[in-house]
């Protein structure tokens, strides 16, 4: 039994020093990150986490381990002003996130599906993006018309012209089911109009 509890023990200290990634240099990758989003600190950071990401859940601590708070919300406003690697990170972080910072998350890329649609669709597709992720994503008005069904009705009318503007080509599946999503939100926004 005494040997059952110093192996728990050890492996217990070494979750909480040696392989927590605050205790390694993660808080110095996030922050170099932060400071330059570009692909050789999107490939460092992403590499340091990417154990603790695959094992993010709902709810769960790892989650804090794996995407430090102190971080999420210049993250996501680089990802609001169109920066191609911080959606890169934030598409494979998404899983790390719930609650509140998941909604912001999905407001800043689709401000970035606002701003660049086809970059958007091409990460989408390329880092193999769930559809309900990636539907989620494209419902989400911006959080200043969250109680404005006139201007959540614009928002989504546009992003089905720009979904609709993408060469179907490679991203046929990915425009398809985007489509569906928008014109099932548009339905529901006018069906709440139609009944005030």
């Amino acid at each position: 039994m005494q040997k059952i509890l110093r192996t728990l023990s050890a492996a217990s200290l070494c979750f909480v020093i040696a392989c927590n990634p605050h205790e390694d240099g993660a808080d110095t990758l996030w922050s170099e990150f932060i400071a330059t989003p570009d692909k050789d600190n999107l490939d460092t950071l992403v590499t340091h986490i990417s154990s603790y990401v695959e094992k993010c859940d709902w709810g769960s601590e790892i989650n804090n381990i794996a995407v430090p708070p102190n971080f999420r919300h210049a993250l996501f406003g680089h990802i609001n002003n169109g920066k191609i690697e911080s959606l890169s990170l934030g598409l494979f972080i998404a899983n790390c996130l719930d609650g509140g910072d998941l909604g912001d998350f999905k407001r800043s890329a689709a401000r970035f599906f606002d701003i660049r649609p086809e970059m958007f669709v091409t990460l989408i597709k390329s880092k193999k993006i769930p559809m309900s992720l990636y539907t989620s994503i494209l419902v989400m008005p911006p959080i200043e018309h969250t109680d404005n069904i006139e201007a959540k009705a614009k928002v989504i009318s546009n992003r089905i012209e720009l979904l609709r503007d993408i060469d179907s080509g490679q991203f046929a599946e990915i425009k398809s089911s985007g489509l569906d999503a928008l014109v099932k939100e548009a339905t529901s926004l006018q069906n709440i109009r139609s009944d005030r």
